[in-house]
């Protein structure tokens, strides 16, 4: 059975998912100071683990190996150590090098916490192009925006439905952010994602060509978001429309983001918009 040390070393020594399954099934990594960045501090388990640790290895510093490593402290059930990256970041483009202390509790053969303190300073340099610099912004974007009322909420909804109706382009600009999504399940020809005011634009063409009735039933409102209950229905070419769904809008910035909706008889949209 492994000890502290042992499992701290094959963590350092492996690649991404080989170093997660040294983790125990509720075994955790963390990183409290990434949350100054704005990442999340911890990953739980050997999969999220896993998906953590392949992100570092192959998209924030590929190929990298850990160097300049010493143990401190070496019992059974725990170890600490101090580790080493010089790789340039996939991400930003710029050399970083980053110096880690972990701190690993085992029990059972396997790695119950890693605990691990970095610098983030250079952190913020491998993860964005401006370094700390694009941090301090981004912070600064966010306390300053003002939060959006209940009504406003309200308003952007139906605006939304109203801007669709009319194939309002400007009205659609007017209420979303430049890279909004709108998805919507099925393989019709109104299914997918659509990207931006263009395709959405697209989207809303195609279901007022095929004299769809959109009926707002109800609006809900979130913390951070909204969403609109809708019954649509319509005739064409023989085909007959009527379904209820739902489509929750994310809302940044006093826009809409993304609008993801849900339908309750995805079948008949796929006829409907063959």
């Amino acid at each position: 059975m492994k000890t502290a040390k042992q499992l701290l070393q094959a963590y350092i020594d492996g690649n991404a998912q080989d170093s997660a399954a040294l983790f125990a099934e509720n075994g955790a990594l963390e990183l409290p100071y990434l949350a100054d960045l704005g990442v999340d501090p911890r990953y739980e388990g050997p999969k999220t683990i896993g998906a953590f640790l392949t992100f570092l290895h192959e998209k924030m510093y590929p190929g990298f190996t850990f160097v300049d490593v010493k143990i401190y402290i070496d019992t059974p059930d725990q170890a600490f150590g101090e580790y080493t990256i010089h790789q340039k970041s996939g991400i930003s483009g710029k050399e970083v090098h980053q110096r880690f202390f972990g701190h690993c509790t085992a029990a059972n053969g396997k790695i119950v916490l890693l605990r691990e303190a970095l610098n983030v300073l250079a952190a913020a340099d491998g993860m964005f192009p401006g370094g700390i610099a694009d941090v301090v912004r981004q912070k600064a974007g966010s306390e300053q925006a003002a939060p959006i009322s209940d009504s406003e909420k309200q308003a952007l909804a139906t605006s939304f439905i109203g801007a669709l109706r009319s194939l309002d382009e400007k009205g659609f600009q007017k209420i979303m952010t430049d890279d909004v999504v709108w998805t919507l399940p099925g393989s019709s020809l109104v299914s997918g994602v659509a990207h931006g005011v263009a395709g959405i634009l697209k989207r809303a063409q195609a279901i007022v060509d095929r004299n769809v009735t959109l009926e707002i039933m109800h609006v809900v409102l979130g913390h951070e978001g909204v969403a609109l209950l809708l019954h649509n229905t319509g005739k064409w070419k023989g085909k007959v429309l009527d379904e209820y769904l739902t489509t929750v809008c994310t809302l940044r910035d006093g826009k809409i983001a993304r609008l993801d909706t849900y339908v309750s008889d995805i079948p008949m949209v796929n006829t409907y918009f063959a």
